[in-house]
């Protein structure tokens, strides 16, 4: 059965509902939309979920890196080193402080200018703006090369079998790959939205450099209103002639922002109605205002308790599957 989701209108609008403020009279649109944004935040924060993977460019004899942020991730729970089907550990620095062996390798005096194969990710603490990795990588290392082991095979009308991917005769035997760590985590959402804005669409005066160019000795028409920006080339020999028009509307922000859908799942995204009623309450310091927010506050968290249960995450298992009981056996003393 597909789920479906709710958008942020619908959010606001429930909410409006149990607020008994459908007109938003008391309590104005924009307000209810950050109430919600702050309520998924919390949600996320307190469930861990969902989890997404970020990753970060390496690049050599540099050890380092700022925090991933495409998409930014609320904590750093696994990494993985591109190019290679091994997991490293995340380590504090005390660790390795203390340590003279880690991993079967000597530690050095100076840890943080080693140089080798990257054994081990470092955080200060769990929500450090950068990460070191420990060894620092070197253009030498195998993750900055992908190298092919074994030519693939191509079958042959004689029922026979040859490798046309070797290492002879100029045969490519290797492709260069940027090297990535991939991190594991629960997300970071926004505070202002509830998805993270889809990449930036290509610039009007991007789109346009070729068309200006083009068009350099013509007379230019610019007209920029609300909901339209249009330029128009003119022929200078014929002014009422134009020679191309271009023409970019504007779309309603907060039209788009209306129908955004949560990033947790659809099972949990009425905690978002009652997080949001929850912080409107509190808006004013009265106590019957306060026991309402509570009320709601106890609605919230049992759908936090929810996902909890539902949604457990085995941190040693590589696919991060679901931890769910399938049978249930007992022994009875008879």
């Amino acid at each position: 059965m597909i789920q479906m989701n709710l958008t942020l209108a619908q959010i606001r609008n429930r909410a409006a509902t149990l607020l008994q403020d459908e007109n938003h009279v008391r309590w104005k649109t924009d307000e209810l939309d950050r109430y919600v944004f702050d309520a998924q935040y919390e949600f996320v924060r307190l469930t861990g979920h969902p989890v997404v993977t970020s990753s970060v460019t390496l690049g050599p004899d540099q050890s380092l890196y700022d925090r991933p942020s495409d998409p930014p991730l609320m904590e750093l729970t696994k990494a993985r080193v591109s190019n290679t089907s091994i997991e490293v550990p995340i380590v504090t620095p005390s660790l390795l402080d203390e340590a003279t062996v880690f991993l079967g390798e000597a530690v050095g005096t100076d840890w943080r200018t080693q140089r080798g194969p990257i054994r081990a990710i470092v955080l200060d603490h769990a929500s450090s703006a950068q990460f070191r990795v420990y060894p620092v990588p070197q253009l030498s290392d195998n993750i900055f090369h992908l190298n092919l082991t074994q030519g693939i095979p191509v079958l042959l009308a004689s029922g026979g079998a040859t490798h046309v991917l070797a290492g002879a005769g100029g045969v490519i035997t290797g492709i260069l790959q940027s090297a990535e760590v991939l991190f594991e985590g629960p997300i970071s959402p926004p505070r202002n939205s509830l998805r993270f804005a889809a990449a930036e669409e290509v610039s009007l005066w991007d789109s346009m450099r070729g068309v200006l160019d083009s068009f350099a000795n013509y007379d230019v028409s610019v007209t920029a209103t609300t909901d339209r920006y249009a330029i128009d080339f003119l022929d200078r020999d014929e002014p009422n002639e134009i020679v191309y028009d271009f023409t970019q509307y504007n779309s309603d922000p907060s039209a788009e922002l209306s129908e955004q859908t949560p990033l947790i799942s659809p099972t949990f995204q009425e905690a978002l109605i009652y997080g949001c009623v929850e912080r409107a309450y509190l808006k004013e310091n009265e106590l019957r205002n306060i026991e309402k927010s509570t009320l709601f506050r106890q609605r919230f968290l049992e759908f936090v308790a929810d996902a909890n249960r539902r949604e457990p995450q085995n941190t040693l298992t590589r696919n991060t599957g679901a931890n769910k009981k399938r049978i249930r056996t007992a022994w009875r003393w008879r």
